[in-house]
């Protein structure tokens, strides 16, 4: 004989045991919160929600995934950069470094002297901030063309660059870095790991830009495949703040 319950079905109460599990959480999340701010931990944090960003944590799914990720400081970030740059950096043939201590932060494309932190602190959105290195032979160190976003960030449904260079018959070697120091780039991983450690509250760009230093370089000039002299380029990294 069949039982039936006036008034609360068997999806009622589904319904009001995952309300009770998601208040239990959301509750939990909450108290970690305060008890981390208490100790110096951001005291508005970015939320992420179910890995999704400012959504509200309130909204989470049952057993879902909660995350208050400390705010991105754009100063910190470009401080981490150009000190791990500087890190990974190819030394020689003087022990200064040459390229090692050349890497560079620009504000709207000008270079930034002086106290760096506090006028990265003064940057207003909207303004662009770069990481790059003057030094004419940067771009090989990044390797033939990895530097270009074709590599970093193919489009969906599109191979990236190098895919498409080894099917025109490239060799590994041609596409590489060129220093035995840093094989895999030094902008290239410095990219990389920017995007794990700051990813959450930061924007980035890897791509190559022009500098006014008027350097010539034999290339190819459009899309026809004629060669003649272009503009060197440098690859660079291009910091924005998200939204919040």
């Amino acid at each position: 004989m069949g039982v039936t319950i006036e008034g609360f079905t068997l999806d009622r109460f589904d319904k009001w045991e995952a309300d009770r599990l998601r208040k239990f959480q959301v509750a939990v999340a909450e108290r970690v919160l305060k008890a981390r701010v208490a100790r110096g931990f951001d005291p508005q944090p970015l939320v992420v929600t179910d890995g999704r960003a400012r959504k509200d944590y309130r909204d989470v799914k049952v057993f879902g995934v909660i995350e208050f990720a400390r705010r991105a400081n754009l100063a910190e970030a470009v401080l981490w950069a150009r000190d791990r740059a500087a890190e990974i950096s190819p030394v020689g043939p003087s022990k200064a470094g040459h390229y090692r201590d050349d890497h560079k932060v620009m504000i709207d494309n000008v270079e930034v002297r002086g106290d760096l932190k506090a006028k990265l602190m003064a940057v207003k959105q909207g303004q662009r901030v770069q990481l790059v290195n003057p030094r004419v032979y940067a771009a090989l160190i990044e390797g033939k063309d990895a530097y270009t976003r074709w590599e970093v960030r193919p489009k969906r449904g599109k191979p990236g660059r190098r895919a498409e260079r080894r099917k025109q018959g490239w060799k590994p070697k041609q596409m590489q870095g060129q220093s035995r120091q840093a094989p895999q780039g030094v902008y290239r991983v410095v990219f990389r790991e920017l995007v794990r450690r700051y990813g959450k509250t930061m924007a980035f760009n890897f791509s190559n830009v022009k500098l006014s230093s008027g350097v010539k370089v034999m290339g190819q000039l459009g899309k026809g495949g004629k060669r003649g002299q272009r503009d060197q380029v440098y690859p660079t990294i291009t910091f924005a703040l998200k939204a919040s």
